[in-house]
């Protein structure tokens, strides 16, 4: 009898990886108020929101976070604006942020690398 038993070593869920792509800071172009997301290849990252007028930040929110490349869905946890959040890379240096999976809603924000 000849038994052959296959493993790997991959996680059971690859689609909920950190993407390269994503990691660093992101900033909406500066208006009244401008956002700033900050992810880290770890999973963590902050939310900051500054007042352009004053240039003070008048808040900071800490989070983790999960990205499905698949979907482009950012699953937020300990951020009580976002539960989850939908990406579409412009570019390598440019995302537009999306509250909804068709990707065609009004809330929609362009982010730059920084």
């Amino acid at each position: 009898m000849l038994l052959t038993v296959l493993s790997s070593c991959k996680k059971d869920d690859e689609n909920s990886v950190v993407n390269a792509d994503l990691v660093g800071t992101w900033a909406e172009e500066p208006s009244v108020e401008q956002f700033t997301f900050v992810f880290e290849s770890n999973g963590q990252g902050s939310f900051q929101i500054k007042n352009c007028n004053t240039n003070i930040v008048e808040e900071v929110v800490s989070f983790t976070y999960v990205f499905n490349s698949k979907t482009s869905e950012i699953l937020f946890s300990g951020f009580y604006s976002f539960s989850n959040s939908y990406i579409k890379f412009l570019s390598t240096t440019t995302i537009q942020f999306y509250r909804d999976v068709s990707f065609t809603d009004s809330w929609s924000k362009e982010m730059y690398k920084q």
